[in-house]
């Protein structure tokens, strides 16, 4: 079955959110800044926690060539950064097509 298309950039930008994935741990600093941030900006995400996730500790450690650093994000093109600024996020969705909210 077909979603239908989003008709407005907010739209757009909930779609596009909603498919990053956020690789964590239960102790990394960086992790937790970034998530924070993502939070203020009204990004959605699922975090996942290496962890407790071996396969998703094995997709970061592929990511990374070899290294399990995070946060490691996921975007819905299934391109990832390895401890981006939120900055660098936002710039990754707008090139991917998703327009931020007003």
């Amino acid at each position: 079955m077909r979603l239908p298309q989003p008709q407005y950039a907010f739209e757009k930008w909930i779609t596009m959110t909603a498919s990053l994935t956020v690789y964590t741990t239960s102790s990394c600093g960086p992790c937790r800044t970034l998530k924070r941030s993502l939070d203020d900006e009204q990004i959605a995400y699922t975090e996942v926690n290496v962890e407790l996730d071996q396969e998703a500790a094995e997709w970061v450690m592929a990511a990374n060539t070899g290294s399990r650093t995070v946060p490691t994000v996921k975007f819905p093109d299934g391109s990832a950064l390895t401890n981006p600024s939120l900055q660098q996020v936002k710039a990754k969705l707008t090139s991917l097509g998703a327009s931020a909210p007003a």
